[in-house]
């Protein structure tokens, strides 16, 4: 994984107002115009809303951290960490459930390797109800609610592998059920062409064992060609997120994110401000030469071919589909007090800065969160970041630090 570059300056963020301004800044948040469309709320912000939303300063030493050579979770395997409510972190690492306090120790380890009851491979965690923490177990295939101080409380069956497509668990719901969101690629079956393949989101209910779709949104772009298909470069995960009781989807590629209900119904489209960044040749360019940098620091090679052999792997980044700008934003996040972080499009490494925009579910814009060289955000808290770090011995730390300012 290539390391990520220190942030020569103090990172920033931002939340912003329309009853003030502060040198073209405004001083709170930005209410968005709302109309009607046919029993739809069209939720939208002038061209200058994401110039006009204040900065805030992020404080430049954490709260806590966890990580280093030192510690007892291997952390270069811990794919997910997860801010809790109450302020900690939950990993998932080595076939348990680590519960990190807010003295950067481990507080509770939960779980162990195996297939057993409380037992644990390979899997994601996410939030639930509550102090409940959702481990959904990819390789046992199984979901199983974990409460800190408690340890595992309950587990279902569930492999992810539907007949509504490849699901994964975003967010345990009120009445028990699950929901559920596209978490793998599904090729097209067509001849030759580009096609925006749907994503779905589902719920499984409490006590059953299928999963049901209840909305689509667009899902990946794939171009096809000769019968090989490839995913279309800089754009977005298709993802689906709960903030409170509304489910988010994003499309990037309109600059907007699409507000549910519990129950699939669409209640809001929120449209953000968002100029579309044609795609620049040399850019592209830069970002291969940062793959190739990867790839030969790491030995790899492409299938059959000489150890160190970059060539085919060359011909294989340099004849990935590109579209013709990039998406407007290509990341959603939700923190745990419901706040929605929607990422600027950008190239993986020649840009030499990154920014979210955070707002509320009604389209209010709290402002901008801003930093130079990799993005290291993975989470977010209640008016808290978590990032992680990478030194050049490869040894990981997350930390968490305050953003000051948020409204």
């Amino acid at each position: 994984m290539r390391l990520p570059l220190l942030c020569t300056a103090l990172l920033i963020a931002c939340s912003g107002t329309d009853t003030g301004s502060t040198g073209g800044r405004a001083t709170g948040p930005l209410t968005p115009t709302v109309r009607d469309s046919a029993g739809i709320e069209l939720a939208e912000h002038p061209a200058d809303a994401l110039d006009r939303a204040p900065l805030i300063t992020m404080d430049s030493v954490p709260l806590f951290s966890y990580g280093g050579p030192d510690v007892e979770v291997e952390m270069s395997k811990v794919r997910r960490p997860l801010a809790l409510r109450d302020g900690r972190l939950a990993l998932f690492a080595e076939g348990s459930v680590f519960i990190i306090g807010r003295d950067g120790q481990v507080a509770e380890r939960i779980g162990r390797s195996g297939a057993g009851p409380d037992e644990f491979r390979f899997g994601d965690l996410v939030l639930g109800q509550g102090d409940t923490i959702l481990v959904h177990d990819y390789e046992n295939a199984r979901v199983a609610g974990v409460v800190p101080g408690v340890g595992v409380v309950d587990s279902r069956p569930f492999s992810g592998v539907t007949p509504i497509g490849n699901l994964q668990v975003v967010a345990g719901l009120p009445d028990a059920a699950l929901l559920l969101s596209s978490g793998a690629i599904m090729f097209p079956k067509i001849a030759n062409g580009v096609v925006d393949m749907p994503a779905v989101v589902a719920r499984m209910d409490a006590g059953v064992d299928t999963a049901y779709a209840i909305d689509s949104f667009p899902g990946l772009r794939v171009e096809v060609r000769q019968s090989r298909s490839s995913v279309v470069e800089y754009q977005g995960w298709p993802t689906a997120r709960l903030a409170g009781d509304r489910i988010m989807t994003t499309d990037g590629f309109r600059a907007r994110m699409r507000v549910l209900g519990l129950d699939g119904r669409l209640q809001r489209v929120v449209r953000l401000p968002m100029a579309r960044r044609a795609v620049d040749g040399a850019m592209v360019e830069r970002d291969i030469e940062a793959d190739l940098a990867e790839y030969r620091a790491d030995g790899w090679s492409m299938p059959h071919s000489a150890p160190g052999d970059s060539l085919p792997i060359i011909a294989s980044l340099r004849d990935r589909p590109l579209p013709d700008s990039l998406a407007a934003f290509d990341r959603l996040l939700v923190g745990t007090d419901d706040v929605v972080w929607l990422r600027d499009g950008r190239y993986s490494a020649a840009d030499s800065t990154w920014a979210y925009t955070a707002l509320r579910s009604d389209g209010t814009i709290l402002g901008r969160f801003a930093g130079s060289g990799d993005d290291r955000v993975v989470g977010f808290g209640a008016g808290t970041v978590l990032l992680r770090e990478e030194d050049a011995d490869g040894f990981v730390t997350f930390r968490v630090h305050r953003l000051n300012g948020m409204r």
